[in-house]
């Protein structure tokens, strides 16, 4: 359920996209520094939301520092990192690892299981120590494994516990406005359930997979995503930010939906490729 949460850069000035690069070359650099460089595979743009709010509700800053790394060996960049970015970095490992298992449990394969075993001893280290967020994350993901195992229809039983999960990492400060990062958070985790569920609706039909959404034709279901999406930005708009509003504003109003359709023009491309060799496969047997 990775690869929703981004920005539209086309509707952000130069500045804001070196200040939002920034944060995420931080939360790598934490991830290298804390779990090693292998585990920067994990890396997503996800993560930096929840940096940019914890920072902008607490009026922390940055720590600068200028940085050359693998994807861009030639040129310096800005690296920006807190005790925030640190924190994402963690959180990158851990629902990595669970990201890992779930592939495993719903294709196999030596990839997701060569990939659980990179990632298992340090997520089991993280489940030390983050153990109420961890227990947190295990129900939850086990309440969706048991609605998808019963074939629930009604949609928001999975999504709701999406959203409980990630509500609790939006949750994980003892901040004076936690309620309303909590709100926000679970209100967040539907829609990216909902998003996920729709993308991948084609794909589940196809190998017989749990889909909430099945019953629901393609208007309903952005019918769906676009009240949820509204709820969210309520919650959203209940948070005191006091910095990089621009760009979190930017996130939620049309970074969101921009990862929607890549992730919908990925999805599609790999349906066609998939199509295409089942196609050259049929014609070789005959």
């Amino acid at each position: 359920m990775f690869g929703f949460v981004v920005t539209n850069p086309d509707k952000l000035t130069e500045e804001q996209n070196a200040r939002y690069r920034g944060v995420y070359c931080g939360v790598c650099r934490a991830m290298g520094d804390r779990q090693g460089k292998a585990h920067r595979m994990a890396l997503t743009y996800d993560l930096v939301l929840p940096v940019l709010l914890f920072s902008s509700v607490t009026r922390t800053g940055y720590e600068e520092s200028e940085i050359r790394c693998g994807a861009h060996p030639f040129k310096k960049h800005t690296a920006l990192r807190n005790e925030y970015t640190d924190f994402a970095a963690d959180m990158n490992i851990l629902l990595a690892f669970y990201k890992f298992l779930d592939d495993l449990k719903d294709d196999g394969g030596a990839v997701p299981a060569a990939e659980a075993a990179v990632f298992w001893d340090e997520a089991q280290a993280l489940k030390e120590k983050y153990p109420a967020l961890s227990e947190t994350i295990d129900r939850c993901l086990a309440g969706i494994a048991a609605a998808e195992k019963r074939d629930e229809r009604e949609a928001d039983v999975p999504a709701s516990l999406f959203g409980e999960l990630l509500g609790s990492i939006f949750a994980y400060y003892d901040l004076p406005c936690r309620q309303a990062l909590y709100d926000f958070g679970c209100s967040l985790g539907k829609v990216i359930y909902f998003m996920d569920a729709a993308v991948d609706i084609k794909a589940d039909l196809k190998k017989g997979r749990y889909n909430p959404l099945i019953t629901k034709n393609e208007a309903e279901r952005r019918a769906l995503l676009e009240l949820q999406l509204g709820d969210c930005m309520m919650k959203y708009n209940a948070l005191p930010l006091t910095q990089d509003k621009e760009i979190t504003d930017n996130i939620l109003l049309s970074g969101i939906w921009t990862g929607y359709e890549m992730r919908n023009r990925k999805t599609s491309r790999r349906q066609d490729a998939e199509a295409v060799e089942a196609k050259d496969v049929a014609e070789n047997e005959n």
